[in-house]
């Protein structure tokens, strides 16, 4: 996606203070410098096997879609947050946003860094699951403005312009 924008709509917003796949549906979250305030993932940095490295998946979106194909082909119900979304929107699934693309909630600005890869702890809901939802999973950002702000069901999230490289994706790579 590039020189538009596009607008969803925020159907729920998540969160888990604990590292689990699944988050819970909140009336509000706030924003913090580093994700949302309470959640496992709200931090500048994570261990990943050799060190520490610039955390990339400070907030992750997904789209309605997304459960919907879950499912139309498994024929299994999920909920907000199962899959680990921290913000669910509405409309066609988000596959084909950038990195570096720009995304606003309000006074929130939020960057691209890539597209939610393959996870297998999405196997509790169904064996075949993750071959369902792969390419499908949606988006990880991360905070570039609006700390202290909230975020709420009914607002409205808006997909910017890609920047001109996808070297903010490398950062936290």
């Amino acid at each position: 996606m590039t020189g538009s924008q596009l607008v969803h709509h925020i159907l729920a917003v998540c969160i888990n203070e604990r590292q689990e796949l699944k988050k819970y549906p909140q009336d509000r979250v706030v924003v913090a410098k580093f994700g949302l305030e309470g959640d496992w993932h709200c931090r500048e940095k994570i261990e990943i096997p050799g060190g520490l490295v610039g955390n990339f998946r400070q907030i992750y979106i997904a789209s309605e879609q997304t459960l919907a194909r879950a499912k139309r082909a498994l024929g299994i119900t999920l909920q907000p947050g199962d899959l680990g979304e921290h913000i669910l929107v509405d409309g066609d699934d988000l596959s084909d946003i950038r990195p570096a693309t720009s995304l606003t909630i309000g006074p929130i600005r939020l960057r691209v860094m890539w597209q939610n890869e393959l996870s297998l702890d999405t196997k509790v809901y169904h064996r075949q699951l993750p071959q369902i939802v792969h390419n499908h999973r949606g988006i990880f950002c991360i905070v570039e403005a609006g700390a202290g702000h909230s975020i709420k069901p009914g607002d409205s999230l808006m997909l910017g312009i890609s920047a001109p490289t996808s070297a903010a994706a490398s950062t936290f790579r």
